[in-house]
């Protein structure tokens, strides 16, 4: 049994399709990782796509981040400083969230990096200072939603589950690899994901970590499409299993042990139940 808590993610919203595109959306979030990443100059460019095609009431949103990635790429503490007083005053009517960013959130970090620019080191550049997380929650897409719910109720699903909590990892691979046969779209798709990762642990059961750690690197990739998707299967719990796999092969790869071992095997949990399949 396994007694992971779940984390209380804030309440999304739906796709309205009228609004942003699939593929908008995506290079929304991509300039939030950008900006995340202190690539300014980057998110700048993705929200400039998306604010060319977004809904009038929500372009205000779209140019705050604008701004904010603009101002971020100063070097002017007064000028810094000016600009987040523009951008608090932008955002304030849009909080607590809008299109899945956390405003509230978002406000409180720009209010703290004025702070540390006012107080902070004369000798250090204002830009030091601009190093904040915008927390943004990918709306979601009911259509997608049942798919993928439909796909995780399947009996051939959960027998791959069962095999794969019990260590049966390329067996689990087997019996998901011809449910994922049957699928197309998003579910094919999700599908892929759970045959690399079973393929991924029969690698490491076999000593291959170059082998496995490629699969889990492609893994946590299609992941991210599916993170904030509502499902029976506990995605985060299993990407910090993944996460975990990693860190030891690289450990083991530093440390030339003579022979690979997981310290803990992974488990699949699913929602609802309380408890992994056993």
């Amino acid at each position: 049994m396994n007694s992971r808590k779940n984390i209380k993610q804030p309440r999304r919203q739906q796709v309205d399709h009228n609004v942003l595109s699939p593929e908008d959306w995506e290079e929304f979030e991509r300039g939030v990782n950008y900006f995340n990443d202190a690539h300014f100059a980057h998110a700048f460019e993705a929200w400039k796509l998306v604010s060319e095609r977004c809904k009038k009431e929500d372009r205000p949103v779209i140019g705050g981040l604008m701004e904010a990635a603009r101002i971020f790429q100063k070097t002017d503490a007064s000028e810094i400083i000016r600009g987040i007083d523009r951008i608090t005053t932008q955002f304030a009517p849009y909080a607590p969230e809008r299109c899945g960013l956390l405003v509230t959130q978002l406000l409180a970090s720009l209010e703290d990096v004025k702070a540390k620019i006012q107080s902070g080191d004369p000798h250090r550049l204002p830009a030091d200072y601009c190093r904040i997380r915008i927390q943004f929650f990918p709306p979601s897409n009911p259509d997608l939603d049942v798919e993928v719910t439909e796909i995780c109720g399947n009996t051939e699903f959960l027998q791959g589950v069962r095999l794969f909590n019990g260590g049966y990892y390329w067996e689990a691979h087997e019996r998901w690899e011809e449910l994922w046969r049957d699928q197309s779209g998003h579910g094919k798709s999700f599908m892929e994901i759970f045959v690399q990762l079973a393929e991924g642990y029969s690698f490491v059961k076999k000593g291959k970590t170059d082998s496995a750690q490629y699969l889990f690197g492609k893994v946590m990739k299609k992941f991210q499409d599916y993170r904030q998707v509502q499902c029976q299967v506990s995605i985060p719990d299993l990407v910090r299993d993944i996460e975990k796999a990693v860190l030891e092969i690289n450990s083991f790869r530093q440390n030339g042990t003579a022979h690979f071992a997981l310290s803990s095997a992974p488990v699949i949990i699913l929602n609802g139940r309380g408890k992994a399949a056993q």
